[in-house]
């Protein structure tokens, strides 16, 4: 049997090729299966996983290093570089590095609070509505003008 199958209109890849693609381990990606937390189906002794099941796991736990940099304001290159040394938790899914979110929240929070020690008046950053989509709250003194302020 290939890598690739099509029930009805969803399309299915082997386990193997499923490892390949998320640098996932066949035995993780069986599990998921069985908890159903991806749909697949058990051939033989082979799982197939819908893939956009799959993809859609993915990103529920990834964000794209260029969606990532563009939140920070810093190059996708920087985020590659920390990847790859081991910096920030991710892979490669894709031909595209994808950060886990836990791990990239964790990078901010300790690089906000350097740059909070090295700048008391910096700006809040909304990390968590590029993570979760939930928008910080600001106090009314925040969102006062200096100029009304004084």
């Amino acid at each position: 049997m290939g890598d690739e199958l099509i029930f009805g209109e969803k399309i299915y890849i082997s386990s193997a090729r499923s490892a390949e693609i998320t640098g996932y381990t066949n035995d993780y990606l069986g599990r998921l299966c069985r908890e159903e937390k991806i749909l697949g189906k058990l051939i033989g002794r082979t799982w197939y996983l819908e893939k956009e099941s799959l993809m859609r796991y993915v990103d529920e736990r990834h964000i794209t290093a260029m969606e990532a940099a563009r939140g920070i304001g810093c190059s996708n290159d920087y985020l590659s570089r920390l990847l790859r040394k081991g910096r920030l938790k991710g892979r490669l899914i894709e031909n595209a590095w994808r950060i886990e979110k836990e791990s990239f929240a964790d990078f901010v929070k300790a690089r906000d609070g350097k740059k909070q020690k090295s700048a008391k008046s910096a700006p809040k950053t909304t990390w968590d509505t590029l993570l979760l989509g939930v928008e910080e709250e600001t106090s009314p003194a925040a969102r006062t003008p200096v100029s009304e302020v004084v």
